[in-house]
């Protein structure tokens, strides 16, 4: 079994070093395409500095304007590529 987490948020702690606990960092990205990626940035960091080679990615997050498949997979293929 391996710990996987998004280690990030307004919480009292480090990011990288709790990310640093996890066998797997992880990010997420939304399919708005225009939002920021630093929490993806943040999970290759950690995995960079703590020698994991293998890094997940939550994607496609949306809210109410992007979700309930108003947008196609198709409009959203070039943020996941």
């Amino acid at each position: 079994m391996k710990s996987v987490a998004e280690p990030y948020g307004n919480g009292g702690f480090d990011d990288i070093q709790s990310g640093g606990t996890m066998d797997i960092p992880m990010g997420e990205f939304g399919s708005h395409g225009n939002g920021p990626i630093e929490s993806v940035k943040l999970a290759a960091s950690i995995g960079h500095v703590y020698g994991r080679p293998v890094i997940a990615a939550e994607s496609f997050t949306a809210g109410e304007a992007q979700g309930a498949w108003r947008i196609d997979p198709f409009s959203i293929k070039a943020i996941g590529d």
